[in-house]
């Protein structure tokens, strides 16, 4: 899922996500991996939006900070 804000809440979920941070351009400013449940993120300096993803995820993409995502919908 991806959300327009700059700290994230994992409250409502049950199992740890990955959470990548990003600038209004999509680019990678900070990651937390594995985030447990109920935790929150630190608030990022320039991150405009967040994007959740299942645990692993940012390690086995390889994501980093400055790297620059594309996102498709396949609708």
């Amino acid at each position: 899922m991806f959300y327009p804000v700059n700290r994230y809440t994992h409250i409502l979920c049950v199992t740890p996500i990955d959470v990548v941070y990003l600038t209004k351009d999509l680019v990678v400013v900070d990651i937390d991996e594995n985030l447990p449940p109920g935790k929150f993120g630190r608030r990022k300096k320039g991150a405009h939006s967040v994007l959740e993803l299942p645990t692993g995820t940012v390690s086995r993409t390889n994501i980093q900070i400055g790297h620059y995502l594309e996102i498709e919908n396949k609708n």
